[in-house]
C-alpha cells in the first residue's frame, strides 16, 4: 500500500476514473513499483505476464514509464498498437523515447517557488502553515497512447496501474 502522498492520490484517482465509468476495479492490475526505471520494468513484468494482461498501463511516474517500455519491447509488444504506456511529470526524456511517452504534466517550478513561499512563511510567522496550494496537472498526449483505437477490442481495453 503506498505511503507517499503522490502515490496514494495518484492511485485515488487511478481508481475513481474506474468507477466512474463502471469499471470494477481488479487489484491483480495495481502493482507497486516505487519511482525507479527499474521499479516500473519489475511492476510491468508482473502485469505482462497475466494471463489477461492489461492493453495499457499508467506508471506513477515517468522513469517507471521508461522501465515499463523497455519491458515491452524486451517481450516484442508494440508500442502504442499492442500496449500503451503513459506516464506522470512530464520529463524530458519522455519527448525524446521513440514512441514518445504520453505523460501527466506537473508544474514542477510552480510547485518549488509555492514551497518556497510557504516555508519563508513559516519560518516569519514561527508558525506551521495549514495552507494547502493546488495545481493542476495536464494530460499531454504523446505517441505512446494509441493501443485499441477505432478496432473491435477498443471496448475491451483493460487499463493497469503501476504505483509506489
Amino acid at each position: 500500500m503506498p505511503t507517499v502522498s503522490t502515490g496514494v492520490m495518484r492511485r485515488r484517482g487511478y481508481l475513481a476514473a474506474l468507477v466512474e465509468r463502471g469499471l470494477t476495479p481488479d487489484p491483480r492490475l495495481v502493482v507497486e513499483s516505487g519511482y525507479t526505471e527499474e521499479g516500473g520494468a519489475r511492476a510491468a513484468q508482473r502485469l505482462l505476464a497475466l494471463t489477461d494482461r492489461p492493453t495499457a498501463i499508467f506508471a506513477v511516474t515517468d522513469m517507471t514509464a521508461v522501465g515499463a517500455f523497455g519491458v515491452a519491447r524486451r517481450m516484442g509488444l508494440r508500442i502504442p498498437e499492442e500496449l500503451a504506456i503513459v506516464g506522470y511529470n512530464d520529463i524530458p526524456l519522455a519527448t525524446r523515447m521513440a514512441p514518445s511517452l504520453t505523460t501527466v504534466h506537473v508544474p514542477i517550478h510552480e510547485f518549488g517557488a509555492a514551497a518556497a513561499r510557504l516555508l519563508l512563511e513559516q519560518i516569519d510567522s514561527g508558525e506551521p502553515s495549514r495552507r494547502r496550494v493546488l495545481f493542476n496537472p495536464e494530460l499531454i498526449v504523446r505517441g505512446s497512447t494509441l493501443a485499441g483505437a477505432g478496432s473491435v477490442a477498443s471496448s475491451q481495453l483493460v487499463p493497469a496501474f503501476a504505483t509506489e
